[in-house]
């Protein structure tokens, strides 16, 4: 069992969920993955839900035997079906929160967790999807002016800094977060470099937007994969 501390009080998410979550991925059983999310998300809210029962299983789906690829997919789309239901009453707020993959990067689920988790704080967000080029980041960076332009990589193959310092320089004055295990210990410029993304939560949830300046930091808790 893992346990979370909820509310000031200790809340015990039993394995025997999670191995459920993964069997109803192998047996492709989409309305089991999306109910059993959706009922997490009720009583525990996106972040919790997300750390402590989607991400565990995602890791588990990939790394089973069955056809991972197949299982991985019905997984992926049932639960970012339900968070994309969690976002929906937001949609038509302002984006304070623009979210894209690199442009090699195909998985999206943690940023369409973090979008939800946004949507419970009140704080509107954009999620531009897997694979995406430089040039459509710059554009809808101008359009959308967020507070923050999240760029998302899941694997060191994936880390492209080449798109931070395009948005850097065409965007300038823009704050960027790097987020994601795949920036490891990729050279950089001096933008915010993120494991997870309870940093931006925190500061769009408390009101917070542009810093000062950039800052370099490494954040291991809230939206991790």
């Amino acid at each position: 069992m893992r346990s979370t501390e909820i509310g000031g009080g200790s809340v015990i998410m039993p394995a025997t969920t999670i191995s459920g979550l993964v069997h109803a991925a192998a047996n492709l059983d989409t309305d089991a993955v999306s109910g059993a999310v959706r009922t997490s998300i009720a009583s525990y809210g996106v972040t919790r839900t997300w750390e402590w029962l989607v991400s565990p299983a995602w890791h588990a789906v990939r790394d089973s035997r069955h056809d991972t690829d197949v299982s991985e997919r019905l997984f992926t789309r049932a639960v970012a079906q339900v968070l994309m239901t969690v976002r929906s009453p937001l949609d038509r707020l302002p984006v304070l929160v623009l979210m894209a993959c690199t442009p090699r990067e195909r998985h999206v689920l943690p940023l369409e967790a973090f979008a939800a988790a946004l949507a419970e704080v009140g704080a509107g967000s954009c999620v531009l999807g897997t694979r995406v080029p430089s040039p459509a980041v710059v554009a809808a960076t101008r359009r959308l002016l967020p507070a923050v332009t999240v760029i998302w990589s899941q694997t060191g193959d994936t880390a492209d800094p080449r798109q931070i310092r395009t948005l850097l320089t065409a965007c300038p004055g823009v704050e960027v977060i790097a987020a994601g295990p795949g920036w490891g210990d990729a050279a950089l410029p001096a933008v915010t470099v993120s494991a997870a993304l309870k940093l931006t939560l925190v500061r769009i949830s408390t009101g917070g937007g542009h810093t000062s300046g950039p800052i370099t930091t490494t954040d291991h808790e809230g939206i991790t994969t």
